[in-house]
C-alpha cells in the first residue's frame, strides 16, 4: 500500500481495509499513526541491518572498511535505482517528522557497531572522533545515493564515483588528523 499510495495516505483505516481486518483489530496492532508508521520503518530497516552486520564481519583493517562504506553505497544507490518506489518510501520514512527519534536512534545503533569493529584496529582515533566521522557518513551516504538515483546515468555515475574517492580521502584524512589532534570540542 505504501509503495502505491506513498506514506501519508497509508493510514491505520486503509491498512485494515485492504487486509480486510476490522477496524478494531488493526488499531490493535497499531494504536497509533506513529506505530503504523514505525512498523513499516523497522520493516525497511530489518533488509538493510542483515547486509549491513554481514559486511562487518569482512572488516579487519581501517582500509577494508573504506570499502565497505564504498560498496554499501554504491549498493544502496543500485536499489534506488532499480526501485524509484523503494527510494520514494525511504525519503517519506526519512523525512517523517514522527520517526526523527527512531531514525537517529537507527544510525546511532549502526554507528556503534561499525566502532565496535573499528576500534580495535585503529585505537589511536577516539571512540567520539570515531563515532562522529561514522554518523556522518551514514547520513551522507543515503543522502547522496538517493540524490544520484535520480540522475541521468552519466552524471549520477560521476557523483557515485566522486563520493566513493570522497570516502577514501575522509578516511585516510580521520587517521591523520587523529593521530595530531583531539576532536574539536572534546577532550578526545
Amino acid at each position: 500500500m505504501v509503495r502505491a499510495k506513498g506514506l501519508p495516505q497509508t493510514t491505520i483505516e486503509a491498512v485494515a481495509a485492504q487486509a480486510d481486518v476490522p477496524l478494531d483489530q488493526a488499531q490493535a496492532a497499531f494504536p497509533d499513526p506513529v506505530a503504523l508508521k514505525l512498523a513499516l520503518a523497522q520493516r525497511y530497516r530489518g533488509a538493510n541491518n542483515d547486509i549491513f552486520l554481514f559486511a562487518l564481519r569482512e572488516i579487519a583493517s581501517f582500509d577494508d572498511a573504506v570499502h565497505m562504506l564504498q560498496k554499501a553505497f554504491e549498493s544502496y544507490f543500485e536499489v534506488f535505482v532499480a526501485d524509484g518506489t523503494t527510494r520514494d518510501v525511504w525519503t517519506d520514512l526519512l523525512m517523517d517528522r514522527d520517526l526523527r527519534p527512531s531514525n537517529l536512534a537507527e544510525v546511532v545503533k549502526n554507528a556503534a557497531q561499525v566502532c565496535d569493529v573499528l576500534q580495535p584496529i585503529v585505537p589511536e582515533i577516539s571512540r567520539a572522533r570515531l563515532a562522529t566521522a561514522v554518523e556522518m557518513m551514514i547520513h551522507m551516504s543515503d543522502t547522496i545515493a538517493r540524490w544520484a538515483a535520480m540522475r541521468e546515468p552519466q552524471a549520477a555515475r560521476a557523483m557515485l564515483d566522486e563520493f566513493k574517492h570522497l570516502i577514501a580521502l575522509y578516511g585516510a584524512d580521520l587517521q591523520a588528523r587523529s593521530r595530531r589532534t583531539p576532536l574539536l570540542g572534546t577532550d578526545t
